[in-house]
């Protein structure tokens, strides 16, 4: 439609207060349904309503047309311009003003087409699996857009997924009152990740660190940790305990110790354990096995939960040394919730690492449509901003009416410690 009829079906008038209001008159044939008319309809609805917000202000800032008074501002034509909508570049003619240094900017001009809506744009449709190569097919470009091929849209998606990298790894923590925290290291695309991701005092989970690299790696994991305790995580030498729930290496629970002492009670995951010590047994024995451990583990009571798998450790040995060996290390990190008096329903949202292990099927899905993955910050970034999306959907861990027993648990060896 060209933009003279546009025009013509605009009326802008004042509301009843201080903003103004856009009166549309359109068709409603029944017509318009058909082949697209609706869509179209609706495009051309939104370069009216922006073309609305243009002419209001530029009657805002020269007045009715044809009042010039001397060196006020002026009307000084249009000229080919574009606005961000619905994820593609929209043409329109944008009016021009003049005054006596020369133009005046629009605002709203500026702020209909800023690349930060084209990113947010391409990040929300790729997040919802649109490949960069499809992203043009994908979207509708019945009127007139352009700025959606490859190239640009994979510009605004580094733009836009960078933004939310730097976001996840510059926020504070200080008010999130977290009380446990699980890190896990995830193969992520033919690399290792490391995540951090945290649970507050009300059971809310939230992302708190990414780095790339493994739990083995010593200086990966010192790195990370620093950083959470810099982000805000740790509150002094007489601040609160906090319970960690770790996959299992050895670099981990040691940086912990050094970084956190005797203020950090860490629970070995026990499906980590269970998948290495199966690691161990033929085909046949590991199903008996298995139903031995988290029979084990089932148990309510601390002391009889470890007499039991030291009776597993003994018939293991009986058929696996290697079985045997991975049971006994970390045996006592597996029991940590046990000890720590937790109820059997919030023991089960503690007991593994489960809740990194979600987002990241809900990334892997994602991020699936990537045929090439150039680098590690390629890959931080996509997982950043991924899990950043998926955190706005997370659920308070299971049985969260039960996080007052932890926390009284960590205050009751918060103060036994002080008094010994």
């Amino acid at each position: 439609m060209p933009p003279k009829q546009l025009d013509e079906r605009l009326v802008v008038c004042r509301s009843t207060g201080d903003q103004p209001g856009i009166q549309l008159m359109l068709p409603m044939a029944p017509t318009m349904i058909i082949e697209g008319e609706l869509e179209k309809l609706m495009l051309d609805a939104g370069r009216l309503m922006i073309m609305g917000f243009l002419n209001e202000e530029v009657e805002a800032k020269a007045g009715k047309r044809y009042a010039h008074e001397g060196d006020a501002i002026k009307r000084w034509g249009r000229e080919d311009g574009h606005a961000i909508i619905a994820g593609q570049k929209v043409a329109i003619q944008r009016p021009r003003l003049r005054g006596p240094n020369g133009e005046v900017p629009l605002t709203r001009y500026e702020a209909f087409r800023q690349e930060g809506r084209m990113q947010r744009a391409v990040a929300g449709k790729v997040m919802r699996r649109v490949s960069m190569r499809d992203y043009e097919g994908a979207i509708e470009t019945f009127g007139a857009g352009y700025g959606i091929r490859k190239s640009s849209v994979s510009r605004h998606w580094v733009a836009a997924s960078t933004a939310e990298l730097a976001k996840l790894q510059t926020r504070r923590l200080e008010g999130l009152e977290i009380v446990a925290v699980m890190i896990d290291g995830i193969a992520y695309h033919g690399e290792m990740v490391l995540v951090a991701l945290g649970v507050s005092s009300d059971g809310t989970k939230h992302i708190l660190g990414l780095r790339d690299g493994a739990t083995e790696n010593s200086e990966v994991v010192k790195a990370l940790l620093d950083d959470l305790v810099e982000r805000g995580l740790d509150r002094g030498e007489d601040g609160q305990r906090f319970l960690f729930v770790v996959d299992g290496a050895k670099a981990l629970t040691k940086a912990i110790r050094v970084r956190f002492g005797d203020r950090a009670e860490i629970q070995r995951c026990q499906a980590h354990k269970e998948r290495n010590l199966l690691g161990h047994l033929p085909d046949g024995m590991q199903d008996e096995a298995q139903r031995r451990l988290r029979a084990a583990w089932g148990l309510s009571d601390y002391h009889k939960a470890k007499a039991e798998l030291e009776r597993v450790g003994n018939w293991l040995e009986q058929h696996s040394h290697g079985a045997a060996a991975s049971l006994a290390e970390g045996l006592e990190e597996t029991l940590t919730i046990h000890r720590l008096g937790m109820p059997p329903p919030m023991r089960r949202s503690f007991r593994t690492t489960n809740p990194i292990e979600s987002p990241f099927a809900h990334n892997r899905d994602h991020s699936h449509n990537v045929r090439k993955w150039k680098d590690m910050k390629m890959r931080l970034r996509w997982a950043g901003t991924l899990l950043l999306d998926a955190e706005k959907r997370f659920r308070r861990v299971q049985h969260a009416e039960h996080m007052p027993a932890l926390l009284h648990a960590l205050g009751r060896l918060d103060a036994a410690s002080k008094t010994a």
